[in-house]
């Protein structure tokens, strides 16, 4: 089993913060604005449903701030650091290395935050804040030895997940992380 290095799009990193966005398996978008972009809107911003169905998932209300309270989350460290409502969707682990830590197996993209560590397996690999990698279901346990700050990107736990006649309900927005 070898490791792969991979490149996230959606992680962007300045002076003094990292952003990483999670996004679902689906590729899918309804397009609400597309002047300038090399695209037709008209033809391919509402996946091939139409606009009038495909608007009936965006949201256009007001929220209150016991709304906007249950979204924002402060980040601790742990299993599950995203908001409940994120559950039948992702999970995203924090994971603070001080020497050997492990984590439980299962697919993960890592995103290494800050400091350095060896990750155990079929072959060393060395990561280093702002490198991601990508964790196969059947790796087993994964093993770091260094310091620093690591986020576990994770698909849903079996328990939660959904017949695939019954869709989840949607969470009601988007989830933000607040480091602290």
């Amino acid at each position: 089993m070898t490791w792969s290095m991979c490149r996230l799009a959606s992680c962007t990193r300045s002076m003094s913060v990292c952003l990483v966005e999670l996004q679902e398996q689906e590729d899918l978008s309804i397009l609400l604005e597309w002047r300038d972009f090399d695209l037709d809107g008209e033809c391919d911003g509402h996946l091939g449903l139409g606009f009038n169905l495909a608007l009936e998932a965006v949201e256009c209300r007001s929220r209150s701030g016991e709304e906007l309270r249950q979204l924002i989350r402060s980040a601790g460290f742990g299993s599950s650091v995203l908001p409940n409502a994120a559950d039948p969707y992702s999970r995203l682990e924090r994971v603070a290395l001080n020497g050997q830590t492990m984590l439980d197996p299962g697919f993960a993209v890592l995103v290494m935050l800050t400091g350095e560590a060896d990750l155990e397996g079929g072959r060393a690999l060395h990561l280093r804040g702002g490198n991601t990698a990508v964790v196969p279901n059947t790796f087993g346990p994964v093993i770091f030895h260094g310091r620093g700050e690591l986020l576990a990107c994770r698909p849903p736990p079996a328990a939660v997940k959904h017949s695939p006649l019954r869709r989840a309900p949607r969470p009601v927005g988007p989830a933000t992380i607040a480091a602290g």
